[in-house]
């Protein structure tokens, strides 16, 4: 899973800021686009490294740095299981700022 928006409170993208950051998905097999996130199908660590450069491009290049990402772990090679970690602490506050 893939997140983006912007390091400030009050602050947000416009349509076109959404648009620029999902363009560096093209040819990417997506599995559910969210306003801001996307979840991706990628074949490797390698694949998921070239795509965290196409992001940073486009952040860089057409946003000013304006927009930031989260990208997760790769989950288990064909168990669906998430293979990141976050402290227990942190998935309550996660769950409230993302519902």
């Amino acid at each position: 899973m893939i997140a983006w928006g912007v390091g400030s409170g009050g602050v947000t993208l416009s349509s076109t800021d959404h648009e620029a950051m999902e363009s560096a998905f093209a040819g990417e097999d997506w599995l559910r686009v969210f306003p801001g996130a996307v979840v991706v199908t990628l074949a490797d660590d390698a694949h998921r490294l070239v795509l965290q450069e196409k992001l940073v491009v486009v952040s860089k290049e057409q946003l000013n740095s304006r927009a930031y990402f989260v990208m997760s772990p790769l989950m288990g090679s064909g168990t669906g299981i998430y293979r990141g970690f976050l402290p227990s602490t942190l998935w309550e506050p996660l769950v409230k700022k993302t519902a």
